[in-house]
Order: structure tokens, then sequence, then C-alpha cells
């Protein structure tokens, strides 16, 4: 898995990159622990859309409603959380343990390699207000 960190896999589409994902992860031995995003049903001008239509959207640069992880898989980090110990977007790493609420991982590459980090769980607002 470590030779997967140092290259890339280009793909045309989201949904290559998806089933992809989905084999690479078939291939590491372990339990595969799944995270769900937190649900709330909006009103959009006038409009309801369902809690339903809503997961199975799937947007670049978002984590999918459900995140299916598995200790030792290679991730990568699609957010600034702390640049000043390694932690920015593009940021390669290693799932070492899978809390609640915290997901201990390796940095991969770079100037932090080897440096054992805690990423949290991060709520995800949309800019549109609360009703």
């Amino acid at each position: 898995m470590e030779d997967l960190a140092k290259g890339v896999i280009l793909a045309p589409r989201n949904n290559v990159v998806n089933e992809l994902n989905e084999a690479l992860l078939a291939r590491i031995d372990g339990q595969i622990h799944t995270k769900i995003s937190r649900d709330r049903e909006r009103e959009y001008h006038g409009e309801q859309y369902s809690s339903e239509f809503l997961n199975s959207l799937r947007f670049a640069g978002l984590p999918p409603h459900v995140l299916r992880l598995k200790v030792g898989a290679p991730v990568m980090l699609l957010r600034n959380i702390n640049p000043r110990v390694g932690l920015y977007n593009g940021t390669r790493l290693r799932i070492e343990s899978i809390g609640t609420r915290t997901i201990d991982c390796v940095i991969l590459l770079g100037p932090f390699a080897n440096t054992v980090v805690a990423i949290p769980r991060i709520p995800l607002n949309s800019p549109v207000s609360e009703r």
C-alpha cells in the first residue's frame, strides 16, 4: 500500500474513481468501518428535497454520505485542517485506527512523513442560512 501513496491513478470521471476506491478497499484485509453524514431535511426556495435524494448526490471535494474506510487504507485529505503540522488539502495518509469522532493516520509523504495525526469529524455547513 505504501507504493499507492507515492503514485497517482488518473481517472476521467468521478464514478470511475469511486469504482477504483471500492476495488482497492476490497483488496485490503480487515473490517470495513462505515461513517455516515448527519441528515437534516431542509426547504430550498419552497421545494423540499428528501434526505434520500440529498444523500445520493456526490460532489468533488466532499466525502460521500456513506464513507467506507479500513485500517491500512491510503486516504487523501480534502481540506486544510492544520498546515503547520502537515494537514493540508492533498496530504496523503494511511489510516492507523478508526474511532467514533476521529481517525488516526500516519502522514506518508513530505516533510511530515511518519507523523501520526488525528483527523477529527468536521461539520460541513451549507452557506444557506438555517430556517
